[in-house]
């Protein structure tokens, strides 16, 4: 988009003064091509026992509010099923991280899925996610 975050961060708390219709065309262009460039990405898969079994497992998890624990090799469907999950449930969410995120990362991407605000301190995001977790089912 070419705008600096200060630019973004002052047009969403509606303190910015610039150019706002030319603004918001920039960022409606780059939703769009983000979306044309997301639609690419996803490549049909075709649905296999390993999937069914990984989906009917979080299910079972997702309705009985546990953890499960999903292993298997690369290439099997795991991540491939927890994202169809996600787009299929109305309520679970699915927070793709890295093994580099510090707890403060981890919880602000957390927040970004849950739509609450993920910026300032530690224990600000653990409020604002925890107050978001307790308004799901």
């Amino acid at each position: 988009m070419n705008n600096a975050p200060a630019v973004i961060s002052a047009y969403k708390s509606r303190a910015y003064n610039g150019d706002v219709k030319g603004l918001e065309e920039r960022m409606d262009a780059w939703l769009a091509r983000d979306a044309r460039r997301l639609s690419r990405i996803e490549v049909p898969t075709a649905e296999t026992a390993a999937m069914e079994q990984i989906r009917a497992a979080i299910a079972i998890a997702h309705e009985e509010a546990s953890i499960a624990v999903i292993v298997g090799d690369a290439g099997s469907g795991k991540t491939t099923a927890l994202r169809r999950y996600a787009i299929e449930s109305h309520s679970a969410l699915l927070v793709d991280v890295d093994p580099s995120f510090s707890q403060i990362v981890l919880m602000s991407e957390i927040a970004g899925c849950l739509g609450v605000e993920g910026k300032g301190g530690a224990n600000a995001v653990i409020d604002r996610v925890i107050g978001a977790l307790k308004d799901r089912d």
